[in-house]
């Protein structure tokens, strides 16, 4: 072996010797042939090389794997962490408040003793369902004497119910038959032999849904944000069994009524002095040309509230604000 193999030996000894004391190995000499040399010198600088590729390997996995620890972190903190953006670390300038004061006296929640209250709540513009009660032709006789008794002013009493019910509207179309006046002369104007009252309007073309049930779809979906599963469980509650894919299929036709409405939202949020614009990561099922990831923009104004499905990067504001 050369002597720069010998010194780096000497270098990672575990047991370091005096000054001027040889180890055993030095006093020994091994003669090898240059064959043999060779062929240990290309083994030795082959498992170098091998050695240096994984230490790279090795530290691109701990690169990869840190950067996979940050994105579970962000999950993590995405859908089970502290929703509120408020910070409950104390600021160190803050100034510490000492035992000494004496803090007031935390007031319970909740509207307070003697304050003025905002009174019942009214129900007048509710339309208002008629019944009346009356006692029974025994119970309006004197229990003793069986004579009639004398009528007095009625008592109301109003009780705020509400009744949800699916019913099938259906619409008799009365029809006649033409008279046979001016049937056969020419230059006349040919008319059907029968005819009948107009059908009655519906919103999608051989759709059984009136326009009351999608407006209830619009409003829970977009307005009160209720998932549509959620809704059509509610309905099957109350005897309406509808099949997820016929709301689906129904909402796509409907897009297309909502095309034209696009440019006046856009002249009237153009229009205005100020208005809100968010971004937010909402799963989105939709098939998008150039679709990366999941994001939904909305612009909010004092008059409409608009949702755009974005497909581009992360950083779109600008672009999608302009979109609408």
């Amino acid at each position: 072996m050369d002597g720069a193999s010998t010194a780096a030996v000497e270098e990672q000894s575990v047991w370091p010797l005096p000054p001027g004391m040889l180890a055993p190995f030095d006093q020994e000499e091994v003669r090898i042939s240059k064959r043999e040399y060779v062929g240990l010198k290309g083994r030795a600088n082959y498992y170098e090389a091998q050695h240096a590729q994984a230490l790279k390997k090795i530290q691109s996995l701990q690169r990869r794997v840190e950067k996979l620890q940050g994105q579970l972190r962000d999950v993590r903190q995405r859908f089970f962490g502290r929703r509120s953006e408020k910070s409950t670390r104390v600021k160190e300038s803050a100034p510490q408040p000492s035992r000494a004061a004496s803090s007031p006296v935390r007031q319970p929640r909740g509207q307070r003793r003697g304050s003025r209250g905002h009174g019942r709540t009214s129900w007048d513009h509710l339309p208002v369902m008629k019944q009346d009660r009356d006692l029974s032709a025994e119970e309006q006789c004197c229990a003793q004497c069986r004579r009639p008794l004398q009528a007095g002013p009625d008592r109301v009493s109003e009780i705020v119910e509400l009744c949800t019910v699916f019913y099938r509207r259906r619409v008799r179309r009365k029809t006649y038959r033409r008279c046979q006046c001016r049937a056969g002369e020419p230059g006349t104007q040919r008319l059907p032999g029968i005819v009948a009252a107009a059908v009655p309007e519906r919103l999608i073309r051989k759709s059984p849904f009136g326009v009351s049930i999608w407006v209830e779809v619009l409003l829970e979906k977009f307005h009160h944000a209720r998932p549509t599963n959620r809704l059509l469980h509610k309905w099957a509650t109350l005897g309406a069994c509808v099949s997820p894919g016929t709301i689906a299929g129904g909402l796509k036709q409907l897009r297309l009524l909502f095309t034209p409405l696009m440019q006046p939202f856009k002249n009237q949020q153009l229009s205005e002095s100020s208005f809100h614009a968010d971004e937010t990561f909402w799963r989105v099922f939709e098939q998008m040309a150039d679709k990366v990831g999941y994001r939904l923009v909305s612009v909010e104004l004092p008059v409409a509230l608009g949702l755009l499905l974005h497909p581009g990067p992360e950083s779109f504001g600008e672009s999608a604000v302009s979109a609408f």
